[in-house]
């Protein structure tokens, strides 16, 4: 199927292919792909009444933190993005954004990282903070956390499709980097 949409992160207008329909838990949306930069998003859009009532439940099934495959699952793949990141930063502080239960972290950390994140929901960021320490986690968006200019390293992992403005949210994330930053913004956007 083919929606004409705009895309919120290049701006391009037009037919866009539907990639999944009447997904339930996140209100019977769609996820639509770009065509020009490969951004996979869904529509309509999530309001902050949505976001509340999927990221901020008990059992949110993108937390995974009963099922020791999921987990293995989560870990490897963040093992191969820390590595990638390797190659051009081995070390300082990197920030994960939409750091859920703190995989990639602990993985960063394992790998010579100081780590911290961001969680939008409010369960997840409380247990992340219990791994990881109150000043490691912030509980909200990138865009309204109060650090700056501190980070070597962010990355951003199954994030775009939840997020209305991504170009806003690189933005905002560029400012949180130190001017040493080596490794700059990783994220799996067109991966």
């Amino acid at each position: 199927m083919i929606r004409k949409l705009k895309c919120n992160a290049c701006e391009y207008e037009g037919e866009m292919k539907i990639l999944f329909t009447n997904i339930s838990d996140i209100g019977d949306r769609e996820v639509i792909l770009c065509p020009n930069c490969g951004l996979e998003f869904l529509y309509p859009p999530l309001t902050e009444e949505d976001k509340s009532k999927i990221y901020d439940v008990d059992n949110y099934a993108g937390w995974g933190n009963d099922n020791p495959a999921f987990i293995s699952m989560k870990k490897d793949k963040f093992r191969k993005v820390v590595k990638s990141i390797l190659k051009y930063k081995n070390s300082g502080k990197l920030l994960d954004v939409g750091c859920g239960l703190g995989y990639l972290l602990e993985v960063a950390n394992e790998m010579g990282f100081d780590s911290y994140g961001v969680e939008l929901s409010k369960n997840g960021s409380d247990m992340a903070k219990k791994k990881f320490g109150e000043d490691k986690i912030y509980n909200g968006t990138v865009e309204t956390c109060k650090w700056k200019n501190t980070f070597d390293v962010i990355t951003m992992n199954d994030l775009f499709e939840h997020i209305d403005n991504p170009v806003e949210t690189l933005e905002k994330s560029k400012e949180l980097l130190t001017s040493r930053g080596g490794g700059g913004v990783y994220s799996d956007y067109n991966s």
